[in-house]
Parts: structure tokens; C-alpha cells; sequence
């Protein structure tokens, strides 16, 4: 049985545009981004995105936008909000 080392990270498919897509690593992204600030909604799908690429997810830049509409979308399912925090 494969160690702590070598496990795999979670897939979670999120709905993007009119596809499902499957997102390495969401939740410890959105757990991540839950426990800081940011100062609008633009900023948060922002960081969204770019913590999604670290995490070794293709996101074309033709869907870009989508994306980060729909990860905005799942972060605010994740912490049960749909307020701005400051």
C-alpha cells in the first residue's frame, strides 16, 4: 500500500461554461483562500485562478473568464457565503 508520499490529490469536476471539468486540489485551495483576505471579487476569482494553475490544472486562456466565474462560484458553495470579505 503506497505511503502518505505518494497519494494522489482529490479531483473535484466543477461546472465551467457549458462543460464539466475536472479541478486538482480545489479544496485545499479554497481552504487556503478562506483563512486570508481579499478586497473584492475580482482579486478572489484572481488568486482562484492562479492557485488552480499551481496546482497543475490547464486552464486555456480562451476560458479564462469561465473559469474564474466558476471557481468564485464554488468557493462561495465552500464557505457558505455569498458576502464580500474584507
Amino acid at each position: 500500500m503506497p505511503g502518505p508520499c505518494c497519494q494522489k490529490p482529490l479531483t473535484k469536476i466543477i461546472r465551467v461554461g457549458m462543460f464539466d471539468a475536472g479541478t486538482v486540489g480545489l479544496e485545499e485551495i479554497m481552504t487556503s483562500l478562506a483563512e486570508s483576505d481579499w478586497a473584492d471579487e475580482q482579486e478572489l476569482a484572481t488568486q482562484l485562478l492562479a492557485m488552480a494553475r499551481k496546482r497543475g490544472n490547464y486552464i486555456s486562456p480562451a476560458s479564462e473568464e469561465l473559469y474564474k466565474l466558476a471557481l468564485v462560484r464554488e468557493f462561495k458553495a465552500f464557505t457558505g457565503t455569498g458576502a464580500q470579505k474584507k
